[in-house]
């Protein structure tokens, strides 16, 4: 892929490589940070299920951060304006 073969290969063929060159850090952050260092499931196949477990996991963490974080702001919220006499009611 050096020198003068990438100035010759098709629009899909660089199409398909800038798709690789988006997606790559991914997987190496995929690998780094959900343990995915080494497969344990056979083929292709299990590369594909490992990957896409891995995925799946690092989008459920994505969404109970966001979810924690929104949680968050909704008890600061009824907190700051709830005002002293309900906190009092609430307290007993």
């Amino acid at each position: 892929m050096a020198g003068t073969a990438s100035k010759n290969a098709s629009r899909a063929e660089r199409k398909r490589r800038r798709r690789r060159s988006a997606i790559e850090p991914k997987i190496g952050h995929l690998k780094s940070d959900h343990r995915v260092r080494r497969c344990f499931l056979m083929g292709l196949e299990g590369d594909a299920i490992n990957i896409v477990l891995a995925a799946a996991g690092a989008n459920l963490r994505k969404v109970l951060r966001r979810l924690r974080r929104a949680l968050r702001e909704w008890l600061l919220c009824r907190l700051c304006f709830a005002g002293p006499a309900r906190l009092r009611i609430a307290a007993a």
